[in-house]
């Protein structure tokens, strides 16, 4: 939020932001870094490419180096319901969980509407992590005027089947 509207702060607007609400500024590869700073401990350098090779040999050209910026732990008690809360958004949303089938780890996640206004249909955001309780990977996604996040989730799914190399 801009300094504009820290002026006008309440209780209120407290309340509306925990829950995502509010007039939030993230961007998509920020909130998969939260996410997969949350779910494993580190927090990352964030990266678009793990690795180049040359086309026929496998040869390495290129390779991502895992850099952490910083690091701290959660006690079960605190991390263990987000994880299954996860866990069961993607298990118990009918979309979501259709479009993560032949997945072959468990996929934690949670669907976000970035709302426009003005009668504008609104954007939907999905973030993941895959596998839920120890992420190889953690993606966010975002479809313009998909009305709902629940629709994001299948760009994400397409995503984790190619990682996984699910046919």
């Amino acid at each position: 939020a801009g300094p504009e509207s820290t002026a006008n702060w309440n209780v209120g607007e407290t309340i509306r932001a925990a829950i995502g609400q509010s007039t939030n500024t993230f961007t998509p590869i920020q909130l998969a870094s939260y996410v997969s700073a949350l779910l494993e401990g580190e927090r990352h350098s964030t990266h678009l490419l793990y690795q180049v090779r040359e086309y026929g040999t496998g040869e390495v050209y290129f390779s991502y180096e895992k850099g952490i910026l910083s690091s701290y732990q959660f006690t079960d008690d605190v991390l263990d319901p987000i994880k299954e809360g996860m866990k069961n958004m993607v298990a118990n949303t009918d979309n979501v969980s259709r479009y993560m089938r032949g997945i072959p780890v468990t996929v934690g996640g949670k669907t976000g509407t970035a709302q426009l206004g003005g009668g504008i249909i609104d954007n939907g955001l999905f973030v993941c992590a895959a596998p839920y309780n120890n992420p190889d990977i953690t993606i966010c996604s975002v479809v313009e005027k998909a009305g709902g996040g629940s629709y994001s989730a299948r760009c994400a799914a397409d995503i984790l089947k190619a990682y996984y190399k699910v046919n």
